[in-house]
């Protein structure tokens, strides 16, 4: 596509989102649902911010990128779903970064499994949220759909900036001329951690994830709670406090997990009766109108009673 038909398709989605937003009933929808609603990708509605204030990256070798990332001591990690999005507050001396991986350096487990083969088009982006400033890098596939997003959660603007105009490349239309972009064949889903025996699959009407909150967050234990987003998983293993409802969705405000998830669209479901190491435990596994897994919930190593019980009230119901 000619360069000028690529920046009159930009020009016109532009002009589409201005009119969109114009109307103040849709002042507070987020990008990635405009972008659903004027029939584009989240990526391609960000392109036609390119400036000031959001960069187009070129990263030739992304271990080295995430090498100099996380020499920045605190960053939030954020991966979604149509109907979940999950996010984790790390601080990066705690952390191991092996190649697509990220790793609790003290106990090993994984904080976020991603494939760098997906990325495809990479932003910096600077914004001001609630009175102060933003930044954030943003991830997405070849065809402009999010795979994850990494925000700065210390006061280092100026190493963050300073990464973010060491990549920055200008913007030549890429996402306006997709047509010769094939489906790269890439491998985007990761290996059980814990290679769980699967005894039995039970299907229940009962919803069941604030159960499973609201009752680990009276009782003070630990959870696994974990969200499957496009070609990235992202884990949270440990306690949830402050249960909160927005409209559609039930969240967990914490001072570094957060989960935000539409309840109602997460009725698919299936309770997972489980064998590992000789002892019986439950997980759940929620799924999407599409038959995708899009979040897993199951017990801490230590904390099965407390978990089953959850599970087994549901089933008595």
């Amino acid at each position: 596509m000619k360069i000028s038909k690529r920046i009159d398709k930009l020009n016109s989605l532009k002009i589409s989102w201005d009119k969109f937003i114009s109307d103040p009933n849709n002042k507070s929808i987020r990008i990635r649902d405009v972008a659903e609603k004027l029939n584009v990708t989240e990526a391609e509605l960000l392109s036609t911010k390119v400036g000031k204030d959001i960069y187009y990256l070129k990263i030739n070798n992304y271990n080295k990128f995430f090498e100099q990332l996380f020499t920045i001591d605190k960053v939030m990690l954020l991966i979604r779903s149509n109907f979940v999005v999950h996010e984790k507050i790390i601080d990066t001396k705690s952390i191991i970064f092996d190649n697509n991986k990220i790793i609790n350096k003290e106990d090993k487990l994984p904080i976020l499994n991603f494939n760098i083969n997906a990325f495809h088009h990479v932003f910096f982006e600077k914004k001001i949220h609630q009175n102060k400033n933003l930044l954030s890098f943003q991830f997405f596939d070849y065809k402009g759909d999010s795979v994850i997003k990494i925000y700065l959660k210390s006061k280092d603007e100026k190493s963050f900036n300073k990464i973010a105009d060491e990549y920055r490349v200008d913007y030549n239309y890429e996402l306006q001329d997709m047509s010769k972009i094939n489906q790269p064949n890439i491998e985007c889903k990761f290996i059980n951690e814990y290679n769980l025996k699967v005894i039995e699959k039970i299907k229940s009407n009962q919803l069941i994830l604030r159960d499973i909150l609201e009752s680990a967050s009276k009782e003070k234990f630990p959870i696994q709670i974990h969200a499957l987003g496009n070609c990235a998983n992202q884990y949270h293993f440990g306690k949830v406090k402050n249960i909160m409802d927005f409209g559609p969705w039930i969240n967990v405000i914490d001072k570094k997990f957060n989960i935000h998830a539409m309840e109602k669209k997460l009725s698919q479901f299936f309770i997972i009766k489980n064998q590992f190491n000789g002892i019986e435990s439950y997980s759940v596994e929620f799924y999407d109108n599409s038959n995708n897994l899009i979040l897993y919930s199951g017990p801490i190593i230590g904390y099965e009673n407390e978990f089953n019980k959850i599970i087994k009230k549901v089933l008595i119901k």
